[in-house]
């Protein structure tokens, strides 16, 4: 077992000759280290995570291979047989055995170990806490960057550009094409990694000074409904006339799974805006 302090020498020692061994590092070297040259041949699976777009109403589909980097730029391999999976440090980390302290930070994790530089330099360990592991924490992370959460396609009713009515309800809600779960999946050889953007709730910004929240897309007006009834889950009251701006801002919570795990990650939001026009009642209106 290693002691405190010689963990948190072992640390220094290892996080200053970090930068000197991505700089000298060469891209290439057979053996236990790595045989895999991502700078001659970039196209090599270990090189690069494949992410895969589903296409969904509103969100056309996509995907593509990213490159796996070294802090400095350099292309290398994802994942090291023997050795692990590279970190944002440049370094290749696989759960630790023995630990490097006594003191174990708070939080769900453990410890990893890892040799820095490509190929790996086995005369240097660094250790690490990762609340993750490295593997499906690097993949979620591609996952998550790859969601395209579609804008809010906002309707009314009255249509505009027909006004809507001082003290008439106006129904509100979000067309069905931008309401519903997301996903991207991110992979390599072996391993995979879903993320999910999923609607929680929409917030209007009515443009006269007031705002209301909707916990889902609101509800569609259909004809023959009373004119002055209000909207069962969403809507507003506009107090005075006038050319107002109505903004509609979406979160989605992001969450992944894969690789033995699950986790989270910050929501997301998008907006989009429609004008809305406001007149007084004239006379008795049929919708």
């Amino acid at each position: 077992m290693l002691t405190a302090g010689f963990g948190r020498r072992l640390l220094v020692v290892a996080a200053a000759a970090v930068a000197c061994l991505l700089l000298a590092s060469p891209s290439y070297a057979g053996g236990a280290g790595g045989s895999v040259d991502c700078v001659q041949d970039p196209t090599d699976p270990a090189c690069s995570i494949k992410v895969e777009v589903p296409g969904a109403p509103g969100s056309p589909g996509g995907g593509g291979n990213v490159p796996c980097r070294a802090p400095g730029g350099v292309v290398v391999p994802c994942y090291v047989p023997g050795v692990g999976w590279l970190a944002d440090d440049g370094c290749y980390y696989q759960p630790a055995v023995e630990m490097p302290s006594s003191d174990v930070p708070g939080g769900q994790g453990r410890w990893y170990f890892g040799y820095c530089g490509y190929p790996p330099n086995e005369d240097v360990v660094k250790y690490r806490w990762f609340a993750s592991p490295p593997g499906p924490r690097q993949l979620a992370e591609e996952a998550v960057r790859a969601l395209r959460p579609p804008a809010p396609a906002i309707r009314l009713n009255p249509v505009p550009p027909v006004a809507q009515l001082v003290r008439l309800p106006s129904w509100v809600w979000l067309d069905p094409s931008s309401w519903g779960p997301r996903t991207a999946t991110a992979s390599v050889p072996g391993m995979s990694v879903t993320a999910t953007a999923t609607p929680t709730r929409v917030v209007f910004s009515a443009g006269d000074g007031t705002s209301f929240t909707c916990t889902g897309p609101g509800t569609p007006w259909k004809k023959g409904r009373n004119p002055a009834a209000k909207s069962p889950t969403c809507g507003h009251i506009y107090t005075r006339a006038g050319a107002f701006t109505l903004t509609a801002t979406v979160t989605w919570a992001i969450t992944w799974v894969g690789g033995g795990q699950t986790g989270t990650a910050p929501a997301l939001t998008t907006t989009s805006s429609v004008g809305v026009r406001v007149t007084e009642s004239q006379a008795l209106v049929t919708r």
